[in-house]
């Protein structure tokens, strides 16, 4: 996932699977394809290998942000049963 806060763009990813923080801890430029990628509560983004990781990483850098990874248990607590009210405070109507 990728999102924009005050302080920059922000790149977060699931610890089983978390090409562009590798890649943004690291100082790269790409991110490398990482085999065996394993998340229990984020099959949705898990994604081994990204296209555009360079634009991806540029944006967290020059903006000011950061890239991050998040556990499995992180993930499952910060679950919310009906996420639509909450979308909606981010997003508007």
């Amino acid at each position: 996932m990728v999102g924009c806060f005050d302080d920059g763009q922000v790149a977060v990813q699931a610890e089983g699977c978390a090409p562009m923080v590798n890649a943004y801890k690291a100082g790269k430029e790409f991110a490398e394809r990482v085999d065996n990628a394993y998340t229990r509560s984020a099959m949705g983004i898990r994604v081994p290998a990204a296209v555009g990781d360079f634009l991806i990483l540029r944006a967290c850098r020059e903006s000011g942000g950061f890239a991050t990874s998040v556990t499995d248990d992180e993930i499952d607590d910060a679950q919310v049963p009906n996420p639509k009210p909450l979308a909606r405070a981010f997003h508007g109507p």
